[in-house]
């Protein structure tokens, strides 16, 4: 009986790490945790990313190459509610998306508000999908 207990705790201490590990990408929540978040723990998951993007930005010095970097990946120029949508289509639309981290959808979706081409976008998102398609 001890024996069957002991695999039993394995088996469920196996299947509980590989649920997790599947919501995360590098540490980082990904599109598959996007997409089982209600709509209230996307917004306060978009206002607090937000947040974290202002702090760090008054951090840096103006005019310098952090600052820049910062404002051109990070700076969004949408509300919270419609950066909240654009990851939903981000993660919705293409389930391949599912493994890319929710900050590097954040510099997708700043990068096409910002008015970058569609090449542009469909680059870096392929470099994502390359880069997170294997990672845990």
């Amino acid at each position: 009986m001890k024996i069957a207990i002991a695999i039993l705790f394995c088996a469920v201490s196996v299947m509980a790490a590989q649920t997790v590990s599947v919501y995360r990408t590098q540490g980082m929540p990904n599109g598959r945790a996007w997409l089982v978040m209600t709509a209230t723990e996307k917004l306060t998951w978009v206002g607090a990313f937000n947040e974290g993007v202002m702090f760090a930005r008054s951090l840096v010095p103006p005019n310098s190459p952090g600052r820049k970097e910062i404002d051109d990946d990070l700076v969004c120029p949408l509300t919270l509610g419609e950066i909240r949508a654009a990851l939903d289509h981000f993660y919705d639309d293409t389930p391949e998306n599912g493994p890319i981290p929710v900050n590097e959808a954040w510099v997708v979706i700043t990068m096409r508000a910002q008015g970058a081409s569609s090449a542009e976008i469909e680059r870096i998102t392929a470099k994502f999908r390359a880069a997170f398609a294997t990672t845990k």
